[in-house]
């Protein structure tokens, strides 16, 4: 899967993650000091205020004078770090501004960026090793929450006519005889009536997961990849 929000410009480098065994050491610590300690970070995101915007516990009452203004970084006097667009249909909901710019920039952008030739090398690797292993590649293409659901908020930048980085991908996954799911054409008959992202987050929410499990599913049996139990075949 290829995410249009960040798979070009991230590195897995500089995004690895680091190892964590909370849930092995918090029984070790259990009614302790430490295990109070452990437990802050989740009990943190669980109090802050995004967490219960995004659980509709709390309104924010400047959502209107954001769009009135332009100034969608400003939420009740405070600056966001993320910009605020409201929808008539879906609410508010945040975004990403690094993911926006990129859904407006032009395809020399995608063609010119350092990391377009080293995605096509992963691609070229990905054909010799699906040629040596005999087996098939599906690429499956993932739209940001800009691309998808963007054009639903008032007052929302315009994005490129089109997803330049999606057509690369599909471009790459044809040349290496890849078959293609690309979400962001299967997905949007249900964004027109549905939100399908979190509204804090550049992630699917319950909703979008379950929809793409299904998409997804047609799709694999539709190609004779998975049978009616969803196994291999």
């Amino acid at each position: 899967m290829i995410f249009e929000g960040n798979d070009l410009e991230d590195s897995y480098e500089d995004q690895r993650p680091f190892q964590n065994s909370g849930s092995k050491s918090r029984g070790l610590f259990k009614d302790t000091i430490i295990d109070t300690a452990l437990s802050f970070p989740s009990m943190l995101k669980r109090e802050a205020v995004v967490t219960k915007f995004k659980n509709g516990q709390v309104l924010f009452s400047a959502l209107g004078g954001a769009a009135q203004t332009n100034n969608h970084y400003v939420i009740d006097g405070q600056v966001s770090a993320f910009p605020l667009y409201v929808s008539s249909r879906f609410g508010a909901k945040l975004f990403s501004s690094n993911q926006l710019k990129r859904a407006q920039s032009p395809a020399q952008y995608v063609e010119s960026h350092p990391n377009a030739s080293l995605l096509q090398k992963t691609f070229e690797r990905m054909k010799a090793l699906s040629n040596q292993g005999g087996f098939r590649v599906v690429v499956i293409i993932a739209p940001s929450d800009s691309r998808l659901h963007g054009a639903e908020f008032e007052d929302f930048p315009r994005l490129s006519e089109k997803p330049h980085f999606n057509m690369l991908i599909e471009r790459l996954a044809g040349q290496s005889g890849f078959e293609v799911a690309n979400l962001e054409e299967l997905l949007r008959p249900l964004a027109a009536n549905e939100l399908l992202y979190f509204r804090d987050d550049d992630h699917w929410n319950e909703r979008g997961h379950a929809a793409v499990a299904d998409i997804l599913g047609r799709f694999l049996k539709s190609r004779h990849i998975i049978n009616s139990d969803r196994k291999a075949l």
